[in-house]
C-alpha cells in the first residue's frame, strides 16, 4: 500500500475473495461481461423507445404513456443489471479504472442521466393533467437520447484508455 487512502481502498477491494475467484474463473468474467452488454444494450433501447414514445415519434401507438409504463420497469431492471455486472467488472482492477478518464466521463454521465430522468418524472407528474407530455418533459427525453449513447460510447473506451 502506498499510504493513499483511496488507492488502499481500491487495492483492497481488488483483493477480496470474490474478486480474486473472478479473475481466477475461465467462464465467470465473460458471461459477467456479456451480461453487462446484454443490460447496456437493452437499456439504451428500451430508453431511446420511451423517449421516441415521449416525443410522439412512434405513431402507430395507442397511448403513448401506457407504452413508456410498460417499458419503464424493463429498463430499470436492465439498469440494476448492468450496475450487478459492472461493479464486478471495475472491482477487478479498481485502482487503475478509478483513474480512468472514459470511467469517470461515464460515472459522470450517469449522474446527469439520473438528474435529467428525476426532472422528467417531475416535470410530467406536474403536467398530466394536459394529456401530452409537457414541451419539458420532451427536452428531458431529447436529452436523454444523447445521453445514453454517450454512457455507452464512453463504456466502450473503458478498455483502450
Amino acid at each position: 500500500m502506498d499510504g493513499s487512502p483511496l488507492l488502499d481502498l481500491l487495492t483492497g477491494l481488488e483483493r477480496l475473495a470474490p474478486v480474486e475467484a473472478l479473475k481466477a474463473s475461465f467462464i465467470a468474467y465473460p458471461v459477467i461481461n456479456a451480461a453487462h452488454i446484454f443490460a447496456i444494450g437493452s437499456l439504451v433501447t428500451l430508453v431511446l423507445m420511451i423517449d421516441l414514445a415521449v416525443l410522439g415519434r412512434l405513431p402507430a401507438l395507442r397511448s403513448r404513456r401506457e407504452f413508456a409504463g410498460m417499458l419503464r420497469p424493463l429498463a430499470l431492471g436492465a439498469l440494476a443489471l448492468a450496475l450487478a455486472t459492472g461493479l464486478p467488472m471495475f472491482a477487478i482492477r479498481a485502482s487503475e479504472y478509478a483513474f480512468n478518464p472514459a470511467i469517470r466521463l461515464k460515472m459522470l454521465l450517469l449522474l446527469v442521466a439520473a438528474i435529467n430522468l428525476a426532472a422528467f418524472v417531475l416535470l410530467d407528474r406536474s403536467a398530466r393533467t394536459a394529456g401530452d407530455y409537457p414541451a419539458a418533459a420532451k427536452a428531458c427525453a431529447v436529452l436523454s437520447m444523447a445521453l445514453w449513447p454517450a454512457i455507452l460510447l464512453c463504456g466502450r473506451f473503458i478498455g483502450f484508455i
